[in-house]
């Protein structure tokens, strides 16, 4: 039974996109198939972090797959054909071409979930306002909310106030919340949740080379070298990995409510 996961934040800039590509990676890990896309179209964001490039097999274009889509063509199972598999059990669907719509995407995402898929989780980068209809839609079809917050207390005063009155479109989910770009001489991991009234934040520490490698396109290559204890980027793995761990948590919870 897949798991929907909105990425979400209130502000530009905040890192969303490098949130959810990251835990995708770290749910990934856990041996469980993994769909990684946004709301709009087209994210510039996301091809130039992983550097991806233009799918040359015309055959294979995204908006040839909404077309097969539309007349009862292709089988859910076979939408992991036009994804990009940028790490072991995780695929990303980021159409880098012009002729692929808002409504195509639209299309898609409606398909995606109504459908039975091979992924266990379904991430989503809501790369559009709130009140948009499409991630009004995602939101609304999603079992947990990841909030990526800046360590800013002025913005943290906000993000309660963005909490509160979304309040009514994230309920019954389950909210996580990460302080981006975090340093513990700005705040305290236990100031910002006493800020924001909830139990628990989570991190993903500043570190340069996460910028880095958002500029060159290897964000997943940072992961790997995170993984494999390269003392320059393994904060960012262990809090990715902390991350994935309390989205996977939520997930058993969630499926034992439904069985019940």
């Amino acid at each position: 039974m897949k798991t929907v996961v909105s990425v979400i934040s209130f502000y530009k800039n905040v890192g969303q996109t490098t949130l959810a590509l990251l835990l995708g990676h770290g749910l990934a890990d856990y041996k469980r198939n993994v769909y990684v896309s946004h709301i709009r179209s087209r994210s510039l964001m996301m091809e130039s972090y992983l550097g991806v490039k233009n799918i040359v097999d015309n055959t294979m274009t995204p908006a040839q797959l909404v077309k097969l889509m539309k007349q009862d063509a292709i089988k859910p199972t076979e939408i992991e054909d036009y994804c990009k598999r940028v790490y072991d059990y995780l695929d990303v669907f980021t159409p880098c071409t012009t002729n692929f719509s808002d409504e195509d995407m639209s299309f898609l995402i409606d398909f995606l979930l109504s459908s039975e898929l091979n992924y266990d989780y379904l991430v989503f980068d809501i790369d559009k306002d709130l009140n948009d209809e499409a991630s009004q839609k995602v939101i609304a079809r999603s079992d947990i909310i990841v909030v990526a917050v800046p360590p800013n207390v002025n913005h943290i005063d906000l993000v309660k106030e963005g909490l509160e009155k979304n309040k009514k479109l994230f309920k019954n989910k389950m909210i996580i919340v990460v302080c981006m770009r975090y340093n513990d001489k700005v705040m305290k991991l236990k100031g910002v949740a006493k800020r924001l009234g909830i139990k628990g934040v989570y991190m993903l520490r500043d570190n340069k080379w996460v910028t880095w490698a958002s500029n060159a396109g290897k964000l997943s290559y940072m992961y790997m070298k995170g993984k494999i204890k390269d003392t320059a980027v393994i904060d960012v793995y262990k809090d990715t990995v902390t991350i994935a761990n309390a989205v996977s948590k939520a997930r058993v919870a969630i499926n034992k409510k439904r069985v019940k």
